[in-house]
């Protein structure tokens, strides 16, 4: 998660993660409790092992303001 993407949710220490397997898609929400993340980098394997993500690199995601939250779209990687 790079340093844009974290401001949004207001630089979190923790976050809740949820995933739509339908759609493809990641939730990154800031938590009192969740995992954790160290500047840039989320330590979610176990998270990712659990819905058999096997995806790596960078993606596209949204921001939703109502709801403070990131959307990853697995399916989209940014333009080169």
């Amino acid at each position: 998660m790079n340093n844009v993407a974290r401001s949004k949710i207001n630089n979190p220490n923790n976050i809740e993660l949820a995933y739509d397997k339908d759609n493809n898609l990641i939730r990154i929400k800031p938590a009192e409790d969740g995992l954790t993340v160290k500047k840039t980098k989320v330590f979610a394997k176990g998270f990712l092992n659990y819905f058999k993500i096997e995806k790596k690199g960078k993606f596209n995601s949204m921001y939703n303001e109502e709801e403070n939250a990131l959307y990853v779209n697995l399916n989209k990687r940014p333009a080169i």
